[in-house]
């Protein structure tokens, strides 16, 4: 499956640019002071979503869903779409506005992908059958990654029929991988981390000093800066690097409990240098974190429910979080002032 020309890719970025100015003009007119605000508002949904990426979630038994506006509060829900299988779907990625395919993993080296927003979605076939537990996508589609049970790693370079085991060394689980041009990271259970510098084509164990299960990759590239990746283990501690990974700053972040899932916030100047953030899952809740010495860690978004997954995207005027728990949505619902 070659990538088709996309004529329609300055109309989805600019829903994704009049989305963020909708929500600047009206946010103030959704919630007043007087009004109930600042709290959780819940989304019941029958499908059992445990995993979400941007407007994309899954789930066990193949279950697939896609984000539509609605109206009212939460103005999204997540309605089902025929995935075209019963496997368990482990993980998604939504590219949020670029154009790219989406792509969803799962059970027995299930690969799904979708070109036109998730509306349709096909099965390329892959060599292996063990469980893939995470996948990436440089975008524009260049190269694409995903990893697994048993040290599986899949590469797809130009076409997303074609997926190519690679050599990795390792037999332990791999939980994460991000790809940034020409450089990439995988990494998984027992400390395990390895590096591409060609586009995923040769992968080499990195050694972070740690044997802590590894849950979690995240890039940010910034123009004329560095790449900047972090990997986060179960424990909330992460390691950060600025130069490709040739250095590693390692960073106990204090979470009490260990992490689900992580999202790499933007930058803050700060005494002439860019300051890290992140967003971090745990059972209480969405953590935020700053890399800066006073009061670098809160919980902001605490929740008594299950918690399976989040993201912080801003989706359809409404801003995150948007957490999955058990039988629903739940969305945070801000105070918000005119100037």
């Amino acid at each position: 499956m070659t990538i088709r020309a996309a004529s329609s890719g300055w109309r989805r970025a600019a829903r994704v640019v009049l989305a963020g100015l909708g929500a600047s003009l009206v946010a103030c007119h959704w919630c007043p002071w007087d009004k109930d605000c600042d709290r959780w508002y819940g989304a019941a949904h029958d499908a059992p979503l445990r995993v979400v990426s941007r407007n994309l979630a899954v789930g066990p038994g193949g279950t697939l869903a896609v984000a539509e506006e609605v109206e009212g509060f939460p103005r999204l829900r997540y309605a089902p779409r025929p995935s075209g299988t019963s496997v368990d779907l482990y993980a998604a990625i939504s590219s949020g506005g670029v154009e790219c395919p989406l792509l969803v993993v799962g059970d027995r080296g299930t690969i799904l992908v979708s070109e036109d927003d998730g509306e349709r979605w096909s099965t390329p076939a892959t060599p292996v059958r063990d469980a893939l537990r995470a996948v990436h996508i440089d975008c524009p589609f260049t190269t694409a990654a995903a990893v697994g049970d048993a040290g599986a790693l899949l590469v797809a370079r130009t076409d997303l029929d074609l997926w190519s085991p690679r050599e990795t060394g390792t037999d332990r689980t791999l939980r994460a991988v991000a790809l940034a041009g020409d450089l990439g990271f995988a990494a998984g259970d027992g400390g395990t981390v390895l590096r591409s510098l060609d586009h995923g084509d040769t992968w080499t164990p990195l050694a972070l000093g740690t044997s802590v299960d590894l849950m979690a990759i995240e890039f940010l590239v910034y123009p004329r800066q560095p790449d900047t990746a972090v990997i986060a283990g179960v424990d909330g501690v992460v390691w950060t690097s600025d130069d490709g990974g040739e250095r590693w700053r390692e960073i106990d972040i204090g979470l009490p409990e260990p992490l689900l899932q992580l999202e790499m916030g933007p930058f803050y100047p700060r005494d002439g240098r860019l300051q890290l953030s992140l967003s971090m899952l745990t059972d209480s809740g969405v953590w935020h974190w700053y890399d800066r010495a006073d009061d670098p860690l809160s919980l902001p978004y605490p929740l008594e429910q299950r918690v399976y997954s989040f993201t912080e995207a801003p989706m359809f005027g409404d801003s995150g979080p948007f957490v999955l728990v058990e039988g629903g949505l739940q969305v945070w619902r801000p105070c918000m002032t005119c100037d």
